[in-house]
């Protein structure tokens, strides 16, 4: 029932945004990002840390895929919560969604829905985005993270 709240075009999931994410509040003050509606989230820390949230959500198929070949692709399963607070402090590198349908899905943008009262208009506040995606940087010769799992997923699959 919560859930469906969140499906609401009009409240939070506003034109060109693809999933909503869900979030509850931690004991430093903040928010950790848990996973989306119809999908896990997953960050790539600068580090080269990754993580996803391991308590109070779906364990999906391809979640499991993510962790699996995380260690052929250089990274290292961090089991930490995600902060939203990372994001502003500049730590997170990259950001995707998996599931089913989707496989690995990166994300330019977040934007977090402001939960106080604004009347009919609804409020969002940028708190990431990716600067290959949103073309703020070149991209590097090295593909990115989230592809070079997408790609060993794909390569244990036979494909």
């Amino acid at each position: 029932r919560l859930r469906k709240k969140m499906e609401n075009p009009e409240t939070y999931k506003p034109a060109g945004v693809s999933e909503v994410l869900m979030v509850r509040p931690c004991d430093s003050g903040g928010l950790e990002v848990l996973e989306g509606l119809s999908s896990n989230f997953f960050v790539v820390y600068h580090d080269g840390s990754l993580r996803t949230a391991c308590d109070g959500v779906l364990h999906g198929y391809v979640r499991h895929l993510v962790l699996e070949c995380a260690e052929a692709c250089d990274l290292v399963v961090d089991e930490r919560p995600i902060l939203l607070q990372d994001a502003t402090e500049g730590l997170w590198k990259e950001t995707f969604i998996t599931s089913s349908s989707r496989l690995i899905f990166p994300i330019s943008k977040i934007l977090i829905h402001d939960d106080a009262d604004q009347g009919d208009s609804a409020i969002f506040r940028e708190y990431w985005r990716d600067p290959v995606l949103t073309s703020v940087v070149e991209a590097s010769a090295d593909k990115p993270k989230w592809q070079q799992l997408l790609d060993e997923i794909l390569r244990r699959g036979g494909y």
